[in-house]
């Protein structure tokens, strides 16, 4: 298993914890209950992430930034916004992940992630996704198609978004129309 922390998680600290703990922990977050695995895979899939923690005004990640690893929010609040945005694309909180597109294409960060509160993460690395896909693939195959009904929902809803952003302007609808009397 990796020991090195991925590089742009400035401000955060490894907590050290046994992957049993991991995994309890990992239970009884709504993101891992909606994996469908159960006590055994949990703790399985524990052992290829680790915690992390860091105060208010960290970085885990920035745009362009390409190291690949993918967070899931035990604790605490991200503001996720990009360079050419000046509003905030959204903010998440316990139980979202971040990071998915880096993990499965690894290329570099479309946005910038900072903690807006002190924050627990669970990091998946790149290369633990892929020992983890070789070492239990039933596991990775419940993971991996959790990510894609994330990234499917995100593209919905940025579709929707650039459909009412491109759409024409509706006419102004009569709310009265004269009639003509005699």
């Amino acid at each position: 298993m990796e020991t090195t922390k991925p590089v742009f998680l400035k401000g955060f600290v490894k907590v050290p914890m046994p992957s049993e703990m991991r995994g309890v922990m990992l239970a009884e977050n709504d993101w891992a209950k909606d994996l469908g695995l159960d006590q055994a895979e949990l703790l399985q899939m524990a052992e290829y992430m680790y915690p992390y923690r860091g105060e208010k005004g960290a970085t885990v990640f920035r745009e362009g930034d390409s190291e690949s690893f993918m967070c899931l929010i035990c604790e605490g609040e991200l503001q996720i916004s990009r360079s050419d945005c000046s509003a905030s694309l959204s903010v998440i909180g316990p139980g979202a992940t971040v990071g998915e597109m880096a993990l499965i294409d690894g290329d570099p960060r479309s946005a910038t992630a900072l903690a807006l509160s002190e924050l627990l993460l669970y990091v998946m690395t790149r290369s633990n996704f892929f020992r983890l896909a070789e070492d239990h693939p039933t596991i990775w195959g419940k993971l991996i198609f959790k990510i894609a009904r994330q990234m499917s929902h995100r593209l919905r809803l940025s579709n929707q978004a650039l459909a009412e952003h491109l759409a024409p302007p509706r006419p102004a609808e009569k709310l009265w129309t004269p009639t003509r009397i005699g």
